[in-house]
């Protein structure tokens, strides 16, 4: 009887810790991404010479604020994502193709970054709408 015990909680500890690798990917890439985004808000705040002024709409002060509203919503994604939170796969979702969205207006400044956060963003909403169902739904 004792050891059955054991064995339960052994099971429910490992199920809890143990994530699908496109889950944690998604995670990590959000807290990475989050990370850049609040770097290039701040950039764009601080009048840079390195952010060229060349945008779809708006100035360099609107997107900078922007940026740091978008880092700060991928930082609590990723930790939500990693931490089961099923809020995380919604806010994840959404933030996944905002981004990609703002990447297309600010492809005119930095198109190499926009590529690569849109590429990033594709494989970051594979991952929660294909691979999420199996963890987000237990």
């Amino acid at each position: 009887m004792e050891s059955s015990n054991i064995q339960d909680t052994m099971g429910q500890t490992a199920q809890a810790v143990t994530r699908p690798g496109w889950i944690t990917f998604a995670g990590i890439m959000f807290l990475i991404s989050g990370t850049f985004h609040v770097i290039g808000g701040i950039e764009a705040l601080s009048k840079s010479d390195y952010v060229v002024n060349e945008l779809l709409f708006a100035n360099l002060e609107f997107w900078g604020v922007v940026y740091l509203v978008v880092g700060g919503l991928a930082l609590y994604a990723g930790y939500a994502i990693l931490n089961r939170h099923g809020v995380g796969r919604t806010i994840g979702v959404s933030l996944a193709s905002l981004q990609m969205i703002i990447q297309l207006m600010f492809i005119l400044a930095n198109p190499w970054w926009a590529l690569v956060v849109i590429t990033m963003d594709f494989f970051i909403l594979y991952a929660l709408v294909v691979r999420g169902e199996e963890y987000f739904d237990r």
